[in-house]
């Protein structure tokens, strides 16, 4: 039904309107994204653009959306538009100011356990060389002449009183062993980043009132058919759009 009122609307005034042939740099505007929604049950719904004319023929805008009463989510877009004899191409980005997020990788990781245990010690002790007597059974040495001059090494058993080194084992989570500190890289770790949430792009014809309205504040009204697609970054769809826009130049 929407369409249909913008298609038969458009039709009966292009037959009276004259097309904007040129836009001149420093002109502005402020006009509704589509002028039907006044008529609709709630007249807070407001979508109103305001756009300055950059240099000939190229205008940037800025629009506010305030969705579904006073007081509601409000919205932001910025957009362009080139005019060419009263034909205009526009891209709009919506939600500018109130974007989505989403979740990219920083580069870096969490550090994370890496699963390894100290070792343990296993109950014995290692064997250990200490000085060779006549009592503790060592080799004697003797000089040529036959006569004992010393005692060779020897080991022995070690012990806890005689300074031997503990033996260890390979630590694991069933024989009392200690978590290590050891720590390797795990999940990547990610950040939040703010996506644009709506994209439009289309094109309209710009048709003043002048014809209608010799003088006087009317004369600088005019009437946009516009026709275009619409995707969100939150969907996959991409949707056709038709609007019926009503603005005013400075």
């Amino acid at each position: 039904m929407k369409k249909l009122f913008t298609l038969c609307a458009t039709a009966a005034m292009a037959f009276t309107l004259s097309a904007q042939s040129d836009i001149s740099e420093g002109s502005m505007f402020v006009y509704t994204s589509d002028a039907t929604q006044f008529v609709k049950s709630n007249p807070y719904d407001l979508d109103i653009n305001f756009g300055y004319a950059i240099q000939d023929n190229i205008v940037l805008s800025v629009g506010i959306d305030q969705n579904e009463g006073l007081g509601e989510e409000t919205s932001f877009n910025i957009g362009a538009r080139y005019f060419w004899k009263g034909l205009f191409f526009q891209a709009t980005v919506g939600d500018a100011m109130q974007n989505l997020m989403q979740l990219v990788g920083t580069g870096t990781y969490e550090q994370v356990w890496d699963g390894s245990y100290n070792d343990v010690w296993d109950g014995t002790y290692a064997d250990v060389t200490v000085a060779g007597t006549a009592d503790n059974g060592a080799t004697p040495i003797t000089d040529m002449d036959g006569n004992v001059i010393g005692y060779e090494d020897v080991v022995v058993a070690g012990t806890a009183d005689n300074g031997a080194e503990m033996n260890m084992v390979a630590g694991t989570a069933d024989n009392g062993a200690t978590p290590t500190d050891n720590t390797m890289d795990g999940d990547e770790i990610m950040a939040e980043e703010a996506i644009g949430r709506t994209f439009t792009a289309g094109f309209g014809y710009m048709m003043m009132l002048d014809n209608v309205f010799d003088s006087g504040i009317m004369s600088d009204m005019y009437i946009e058919p516009y026709m275009g697609v619409f995707s969100s970054a939150s969907e996959d769809n991409v949707t056709f759009s038709t609007a019926l826009r009503l603005g005013y130049r400075f």
